[in-house]
């Protein structure tokens, strides 16, 4: 499955060119991250990054699993949904998708990171969705 993430004006995901998901990121120093499909709210969190710390708390969740966030280290969260842990490894101009440790998937930078391309080897768009939510938790890009 292959989709585009478009952050030029707003934040949403395009699947064959028509728009699946908008995020919303308000905030200053605590930063509200709320996902949209359509008009409906599936998910609201709470980020806040200060020096050595990083803190996410998931507020609210409308998705077809609850998912719950495992805290690996200082900075890094895997996100746990069924008998599944996702984690997304960042390299200088590519993210790498993992699901239970095997590498399923890649999400390529633009310049600028205006455009990006996930492409999940996969068709299940619950397990592409659950990325998007762990990739925009670690690249909140506030919204005016």
């Amino acid at each position: 499955m292959k989709c585009i993430i478009d952050q030029t004006r707003k934040t949403e995901v395009r699947k064959d060119g028509i728009p699946v998901l908008r995020v919303k990121v308000t905030g200053f120093f605590t930063l509200n991250v709320e996902l949209f499909q359509g008009s409906k709210l599936i998910f609201k969190a709470k980020h806040f990054t200060i020096a050595f710390y990083r803190s996410i708390k998931i507020l609210y969740q409308d998705l077809p699993d609850e998912i719950e966030l495992l805290k690996t280290n200082l900075f890094s969260f895997n996100l746990l949904f069924r008998e599944n842990e996702l984690s997304i490894k960042y390299k200088l101009t590519k993210a790498i998708l993992f699901q239970n440790w095997t590498e399923i998937g890649i999400i390529n930078y633009s310049f600028g990171r205006k455009f990006t391309e996930m492409d999940l080897q996969s068709d299940d768009e619950n397990l592409a969705m659950y990325f998007l939510i762990l990739y925009f938790l670690f690249n909140p890009k506030e919204n005016k």
